[in-house]
């Protein structure tokens, strides 16, 4: 029988193997403007669809929707799990709500946060990728606007997929001797979990 010199080998090993994949379909972000025949305002109270001259920037595609009547709302159904509304903020605005499906309603306050035109007025992220319908309302008081110039919202998404995880720690490889003439098949030690290791 062939002999090996009674020095051992010791290779401590601490490494985990992860194998990703990921089942993804591109993100993108689509920009609804005011005038999109998906937003509807109502007739009662009243928008209108005035612009003004010292505006800067300029509203997306030169219009927007505003009105200083309390009730004055719009929906909007889309598809996503991101959107983000733009508009007009300035001293003369006051709070409205933003409801998105059957959630709790958030109130904002237009004289906040930041002013002047294609100011972000409220976000909702983190949201199933599916339809969901969107209701914003004036509730300030008469004379207080709400300006709505325009939505984006995100599609799509990537979902991390692990097939498996397969931990190795403390890897311990002894070859033969004269006194350890065959080893033993590998074997779990069921008190340390996670734990292999090769036996002389």
């Amino acid at each position: 029988m062939r002999e090996y010199s009674q020095s051992w080998m010791l290779l401590p090993i601490s490494l985990t193997i992860a194998f990703f994949t990921s089942i993804a379909s591109a993100q993108s972000n689509i920009t609804y403007d005011d005038t999109n025949f998906s937003m509807q305002y109502s007739t009662s109270p009243a928008w209108n669809t005035d612009v003004w001259a010292q505006q800067s920037p300029p509203p997306y595609n030169g219009t927007n929707h505003g009105s200083p009547n309390p009730g004055a709302q719009m929906t909007f159904t889309f598809t996503g799990n991101a959107i983000y509304i733009y508009g007009y903020k300035w001293t003369d605005h006051g709070f409205r709500t933003f409801l998105i499906d059957d959630t709790r309603e958030i109130q904002c306050d237009g004289r906040t946060g930041e002013q002047g035109s294609r100011a972000l007025l409220f976000y909702r992220t983190s949201m199933s990728d599916a339809d969901h319908t969107l209701t914003i309302k004036n509730t300030g008081t008469q004379g207080q606007y709400l300006n709505l110039d325009y939505v984006v919202i995100t599609q799509g998404f990537v979902r991390p997929f692990l097939p498996f995880l397969f931990p190795l720690s403390h890897l311990i490889i002894q070859p033969h001797s004269a006194t350890h003439p065959q080893r033993e098949p590998i074997k779990q030690h069921p008190n340390r979990r996670n734990h292999w290791q090769i036996d002389p």
